[in-house]
């Protein structure tokens, strides 16, 4: 074990630990799952890549999306919103028929 003094577990001694093998995901891109864990073996933290940290934000800002897209689409169909053309969209805007956020 390795004492942590620079790290967010300052002063606390941690172990690092392979998850045993590679993870695929949807895309099927690999990813190694590495652990911090402590003095007794439980999990306390992940290690990641920079690349695999950002390509797993970008994921759920993309997750995020879609489900917006879903809750506008089921707004839509039950009727508690309505689609305009853009057009007409942009002149109530223009008109302060809408307010701006």
């Amino acid at each position: 074990m390795e004492d942590c003094p620079d790290c967010w577990m300052r002063g606390t001694s941690v172990r690092l630990t392979s998850g045993g093998g590679k993870r695929r995901g949807s895309k099927e891109q690999e990813m190694e799952t590495r652990y911090v864990t402590d003095e007794k073996g439980e999990r306390v933290g992940v290690i990641l890549d920079v690349q695999e940290y950002e390509r797993l934000k970008e994921a759920l800002e993309d997750l995020a999306d879609l489900r917006a897209a879903d809750e506008a689409l089921r707004e839509i169909e039950s009727g508690e919103d309505e689609v305009i053309p853009l057009e007409q969209a942009v002149r109530e805007i223009r008109e302060g028929r809408v307010p701006r956020d």
